[in-house]
């Protein structure tokens, strides 16, 4: 029973870490933030070099990359925000493991 129940600490432990460790690296936030940089320098330069604004266009382009980007955030932390990973696997091995 002791190795059940070690094995059972060793596994949460190894889930947690898991959750800890497995981010999104540095360099693709620098890629996703230079990419998001560039569109939106092109933006305004096209809007200075011909003077007239389209707002129709701009407005769902700087939106989709806001919400582009807090995706990103919340998909990054799995625990927390608007996306969580659901527990039900875990109930369900319970569940069979109590039978």
């Amino acid at each position: 029973m002791i190795q059940s129940i070690n094995d059972i600490i060793d596994m949460h432990q190894k889930r947690v870490t898991a959750g800890l460790r497995n981010r999104i690296p540095s360099s693709v936030w620098m890629a996703l933030i230079g990419i998001i940089a560039l569109a939106m320098i092109a933006m305004g330069a096209e809007v200075g070099l011909t003077g007239k604004r389209r707002l129709v266009a701009m407005i769902p382009l700087v939106l989709a990359f806001a919400v582009l980007v807090a995706l990103v955030v919340d998909l990054n932390r799995p625990q927390s925000g608007l996306i969580t990973v659901g527990q039900q696997s875990m109930v369900d091995l319970q569940r069979s493991m109590s039978r």
